[in-house]
């Protein structure tokens, strides 16, 4: 039953019609100013719209195109995968140069003043109305699911007052504002992280040299070496990947770690399975405060990836993805040695490196790894640039943490907004 005050109806009864865009033939590229594009999925797969994932319409398919975005519509996945089919957006303002694929649909409401079109987006990509949709969602296909028109317009929701759905609408989007801010200075930092990165690991500590040399890696100071790895690791220790259970470890039991918890340059502790009750662990694979772990297998863009091990919960194991490098502590320190791996010369000799007939896994062998050429600056120097490049990470570390609090709040606010087990407040004003 709905709210008091709250009436029930079919997204038939507020959609008139799911408008079809139309699959034409494009380059592999975004347009540039004054071209045609079309969506790709992605514009619509993460709840905000981004107009940038589109692909230009090549000339002989600009007569086909139809069905352009426009303000105060919602965009909906009809094809994608079991997560994501049924992905929605509102579309805040018209897009007159960019064209829908037939993968994606455009709403066009009975009484578009009568409805707040922002609410029912929100309500459309609430998690209790994406998993309905992702139930019903059809196709043989493992990975490609399709939902109908009647399937989507036959779902039935709660419907506030109209003055109720702008303040929901008002307080959710509020939310979205501050994670798109929040986002800004994250990309802001990490643009400023990856020149400082750049500019140390070529430079140095600036006013600490006048003259540079170049050497196979690129441009450095001239008390500095270029070395292989291998020049620094003391030994090279492998972990190990028992059948796990799919649910992270609780604290105080023994986790393995996934690749994914060293992927994205910090480490996720977090990112890990449970050892099945009853199985030996193995102490010696335990990470620790301080250990450098690089992923030996992953997609080409990943594979080779290095954190420092922070911040880390007792009885976790490297996986047999993971490679723990000790190092010769009096040549090189892990802090440094993890940046350095990092860099643009680094990561192209790892991707050089990498081997595997799978288009989406790759290797990176220990005698590869070990030949990867890396600057060696003096161990004082070293600690100085861990320390500056450690400052910035920190900072970005802490606005991931405060994104992460805001998504959890909107995430609350959704279920008891969207339900009616919070209301909100209007005044007369307002109902008018």
């Amino acid at each position: 039953m709905p709210p008091d005050g709250w009436s029930r109806a079919k997204l038939s009864d507020l959609i008139a019609e799911l408008e079809s865009g139309v699959s034409v033939n494009s380059e592999d590229r975004p347009t540039s100013p004054g071209e045609i594009g079309v969506l790709k999925t992605s514009a619509v797969t993460y709840g905000r719209f981004n107009p940038q994932e589109n692909k230009a319409v090549i000339p002989p398919d600009l007569s086909r195109v139809r069905t352009t975005p426009r303000t105060g519509e919602i965009i909906i996945s009809r094809m994608n995968t079991q997560s994501l089919v049924g992905a929605s957006v509102y579309v805040d303002r018209d897009y007159p140069h960019l064209f829908l694929p037939d993968r994606l649909w455009q709403t066009v409401f009975r009484q578009p003043d009568a409805l707040s079109t922002q609410w029912l987006s929100y309500v459309l990509a609430s998690p209790k109305i994406r998993e309905r949709m992702s139930a019903m969602a059809t196709g043989t296909s493992g990975s490609m699911k399709n939902l109908t028109k009647g399937q989507l317009l036959s779902l039935d929701v709660n419907v506030p007052p109209l003055p109720e759905q702008h303040k929901i609408a008002a307080i959710l989007s509020s939310m979205d504002d501050t994670i798109d801010k929040t986002q800004a200075i994250i990309d802001q930092l990490e643009v400023v992280k990856r020149g400082l990165l750049r500019d140390l690991l070529t430079r140095g500590i600036p006013g600490w040299h006048s003259e540079h040399k170049l050497t196979p890696i690129g441009k450095m100071p001239e008390g500095w070496t270029c070395r292989p790895l291998g020049f620094v690791i003391e030994r090279i220790d492998t972990g190990w990947s028992p059948l796990c259970d799919a649910q992270p470890a609780p604290p105080g039991e023994w986790g393995v770690l996934k690749i994914s918890s060293v992927t994205w340059g910090e480490f996720r502790p977090e990112e890990n399975k449970r050892l099945p009750s009853g199985m030996e662990p193995r102490p010696e694979a335990e990470v620790h405060e301080g250990d450098l772990l690089v992923s030996r297998a992953n997609t080409k863009e990943l594979v080779g990836r290095s954190v420092l091990v922070t911040g880390a919960p007792s009885r976790l194991m490297a996986s047999d993805k993971l490679l723990r490098l000790r190092l010769m502590s009096q040549r090189a320190t892990a802090a440094f040695i993890n940046f350095a791996l990092s860099t643009d010369a680094s990561r192209a000799q790892i991707e050089d490196a990498a081997t595997g007939s799978s288009g989406s896994m790759k290797n990176i062998s220990q005698e590869k790894l070990r030949s990867i050429m890396v600057p060696l600056p003096p161990l004082d120097e070293q600690i100085s640039i861990a320390a500056a490049l450690d400052s910035i990470s920190q900072r970005i570390q802490r606005e991931r943490s405060v994104l992460d609090e805001i998504r959890n709040l909107k995430s609350a606010l959704l279920c008891v907004l969207l339900s009616g087990e919070v209301r909100v407040t209007f005044s007369a004003q307002e109902a008018a």
